[in-house]
């Protein structure tokens, strides 16, 4: 008679750091999949926890992925404002180049934090007040903007203008990039990330 097998059973909630466990799985889970189907189920799986162990920190998944959100944005924020430390003797517009590159290769290293991070409606359930307000990384750049138009005397509704407009313009081709809508780009129009990034940051600058 064959010894009976016993399925491993899931690890007991023990981790020091399974919120973070949790957030970053359920982001790269998301990214290869469809983030409708995903579970905290599945994240325990994933992780080798009991099915329960997520529910000590998520009430359910709208709230896992509103924290998916907020963590993205947070790392965001960090890599603007180093890029604007980094830059912090360069000219403002030498900043705001800084700006565009920092927010598109944060897009190329951590996409499957971008790709959630800018979809409330997948967390619209989830109060306001509970969610990290989410114009924290646009501050950053109005406040690089502010220092370069307000030498110029314009007004403030000019500032926001040209934020809006780069925030869509380097959003946009973040978005592009990482879904692969420029893998056909003729390459006598770019050849690397950083060269199209500088073509669209020069196009622009032009506006300023």
């Amino acid at each position: 008679m064959k010894a009976p097998v016993h399925k491993p059973s899931p690890k007991p909630y023990h981790h020091g750091n399974l919120r973070e466990a949790v957030i970053e799985t359920a982001a790269r889970m998301a990214d290869a999949e469809d983030i409708q189907a995903l579970s905290l189920r599945q994240v325990a799986q994933k992780l080798q926890v009991s099915h329960t162990a997520p529910y000590h920190h998520f009430k359910n998944k709208a709230e896992l992925i509103a924290a998916i959100a907020d963590a993205g944005l947070s790392r965001l924020e960090a890599e603007l404002k180093a890029a604007c430390e980094r830059s912090a003797e360069a000219p403002p517009r030498e900043q705001l180049r800084a700006l565009g590159m920092a927010y598109i290769r944060f897009a190329q290293a951590h996409p499957h934090y971008f790709r959630v991070m800018f979809r409330p409606d997948l967390f619209k359930e989830i109060p306001v007040s509970e969610t990290e307000p989410p114009d924290r990384s646009f501050l950053v750049l109005i406040d690089v903007l502010q220092r370069h138009v307000g030498e110029t005397g314009a007004p403030s509704s000019h500032v926001l203008n040209l934020a809006l407009f780069a925030w869509s313009t380097v959003h946009g081709l973040a978005s592009l990039w990482i879904d692969g809508s420029l893998a056909d780009t003729p390459p006598y129009v770019t050849q690397t990330l950083d060269d199209l990034a500088n073509r669209v940051m020069d196009q622009f600058e032009q506006c300023l």
